[in-house]
């Protein structure tokens, strides 16, 4: 593409590079969709494995506030600040990607209560990514919901929109 005008540069047609109309397209479409002949002609089924995503680290929670708010890194960290300073999530300047032991058993318990106990990792398997980096700093843990008993993102009334929104992303992350 020109960097200027946003047309196609001279030449990329002879690189078997079709360009079509709205109207081309849609008659090709059409044919596509009409043809009696047309079958699948093979179906495979795959066993794949996913893996949770690691809880959240400072440019993590930047990267998700950004994705799914649009929130740039200033306001994200804003918004934490005052997460943090009213004792709703931990310290959200860190680099470890790791839970404590009391703070897994904190998830598994809201997991358990919210979703029942059959969804919960039994234990068999490797579960991959909460290693810590080389470089990380072990002085905080991952950003997860502070205290005993993790709040509902939907219970918290009291926070403004995007408080409650910032919580939200680090309350389905810790819980993954």
């Amino acid at each position: 593409f020109d960097d200027a005008t946003g047309e196609l540069r001279e030449g990329v047609h002879d690189n078997h590079v079709c360009v079509y109309t709205q109207d081309a397209m849609q008659v090709l479409a059409d044919r596509v969709m009409g043809a009696e002949n047309a079958r699948v002609t093979s179906v495979e089924c795959k066993r794949t494995t996913r893996h949770p995503p690691s809880p959240l680290i400072t440019s993590t929670l930047q990267q998700e506030c950004g994705n799914r708010l649009g929130m740039g890194a200033g306001k994200t960290m804003s918004v934490a600040q005052q997460l943090y300073e009213t004792g709703m999530i931990t310290y959200m300047r860190t680099d470890n990607p790791v839970l404590s032991e009391e703070a897994v058993t904190i998830c598994r318990d809201t997991i358990e209560r919210e979703f029942g106990a059959d969804v919960l990792w039994d234990g068999e398997g490797a579960l991959i990514g909460n290693k810590k980096p080389k470089a990380a700093q072990a002085a905080h843990e991952a950003i997860r919901p502070s205290g005993t008993r993790l709040a509902h993102p939907d219970e918290l009334v009291t926070l403004s929109t995007e408080e409650r929104n910032v919580y939200a992303i680090i309350y389905r992350r810790a819980l993954a």
